[in-house]
């Protein structure tokens, strides 16, 4: 499952990406801005995979409250 997400502050990008990774999932910028996509390792359901996914944003924005992250389809840029 890959998801793309976009955060209000492009400044923290490389802090998300970092969170993400130690907790094995993968993540690259696009395009030097504010979007980010991101994919779980392993196989699990795609329901069970979004909510592990969902899960880790919510602990990341608790430690960022001011920051927003919204999912985009991958066609928007």
């Amino acid at each position: 499952m890959r998801v793309r997400l976009r955060l209000s502050n492009q400044d923290l990008v490389d802090d998300l990406l970092d969170f993400l990774s130690r907790r094995e999932c993968v993540g690259e910028r696009i395009e030097g801005s504010r979007l980010v996509e991101v994919a779980l390792p392993h196989e699990l359901p795609e329901w069970q995979a979004q909510m592990e996914l969902d899960l880790l944003l919510r602990v990341w924005q608790l430690l960022h409250p001011a920051i927003r992250i919204e999912v985009v389809p991958h066609d928007d840029r």
